[in-house]
């Protein structure tokens, strides 16, 4: 158990991350790692679901692996404090999707992805009298994460896909559900090109060599702790000869891994066509390591930037005058 300091201030965020290195499971969201709270739901339904508690940034829609699954965050995410709680729904079918006949497709155009399915309507017959055959009737409705990725996909409508060896057209796309792509497929007699062992429609002969699994990648690099929205902890110490010097952002020891720098903002002073003072201009904002920066002239605002590669938090400015 980690230690605790009794005279710290305590906060829900401070508690939360303490409890993470405590009690925390290491997981993959989007491909990247981070440590989060995984908890079980009360009741027992049809399928596996967790909640799943982080201090990151979290929507519907991403991608989690967790122990050896994979999850999909399936609600609206809510967020306390500075904490962020989701629930999430484990993955258990992949499809790979056909995208051959997009006007730029990719070199690797069999899209491999994990998915939710759920079938909403069963094998129903059905008398077509004009061919006076009796149809088979069947849908299906296919989730998965709507991000840069899977952006394509909305070009697939009409298309076809392979899912329990049967071959389904797609009939529609919904995004509805910001962050989940819904995808309504019906039940179609297979085609000669449709592999049906391998799960490939319009299926070419060198399909190993063609298929992207990127989306089940996940990389092993630690994610940075990011303090909390704030303001920033630095203090002005002198102004000489055009060099400004203050102090080090007392955060920057503590969240060393994802610190950037500072955001410095300077102002200067123009006259204007009928005003009797000149006018305070901001100008643009540069960045910097140091705590050292040469300008003209105050006043000037400083805010201190971590960033750990997923999000960013750019503290309140203080400003110098």
């Amino acid at each position: 158990m980690p230690t605790m300091n009794i005279f710290e201030q305590n906060t829900p965020e401070n508690d939360l991350r303490a409890i993470l290195d405590w009690r925390g499971s290491t997981i993959y969201r989007n491909g990247l790692s981070e440590r989060a709270l995984v908890t079980n739901e009360v009741s027992v339904k049809d399928y596996d679901s967790k909640f799943l508690i982080t201090l990151h940034q979290t929507g519907r829609g991403d991608l989690v692996k967790y122990e050896s699954d994979f999850w999909l965050i399936t609600n609206q995410v809510s967020k306390r404090y500075e904490s962020y709680k989701a629930k999430m729904q484990r993955i258990e079918h992949d499809i790979i999707f056909n995208l051959s006949k997009l006007e730029n497709k990719p070199l690797k155009y069999l899209l491999k992805l994990p998915v939710l399915v759920s079938q909403t309507a069963d094998f129903n017959l059905s008398y077509n009298k004009q061919s006076q055959l009796i149809n088979v009737e069947s849908e299906i409705h296919v989730f998965t994460s709507h991000n840069e990725k899977t952006e394509s996909l909305l070009q697939l409508l009409d298309e076809r896909i392979v899912f329990g060896h049967r071959t389904f057209k797609i009939a529609g796309i919904s995004t509805a559900n910001k962050g989940i792509l819904d995808i309504t497929a019906q039940l179609i007699p297979s085609q000669a090109t449709d592999n049906l062992i391998a799960g490939i429609a319009n299926c070419p002969e060198n399909w190993q060599e063609l298929i992207d699994e990127s989306a089940f990648s996940v990389s092993d690099g630690s994610v940075a702790l990011l303090p909390s929205q704030g303001k920033s902890n630095v203090e002005f110490l002198s102004f000489e000869d055009g060099i400004l010097i203050f102090t080090a952002e007392k955060l920057k020891a503590e969240y060393s891994d994802s610190f950037k720098g500072y955001k410095i903002t300077t102002f200067s002073k123009e006259w204007e066509w009928g005003f009797d003072e000149p006018i305070l201009k901001e100008n643009e904002a540069f960045m910097t390591a140091s705590e050292s920066v040469e300008i003209e002239s105050l006043p000037i605002e400083i805010s201190s930037v971590f960033d750990n590669g997923i999000d960013r938090v750019e503290l309140e400015s203080v400003k110098f005058e």
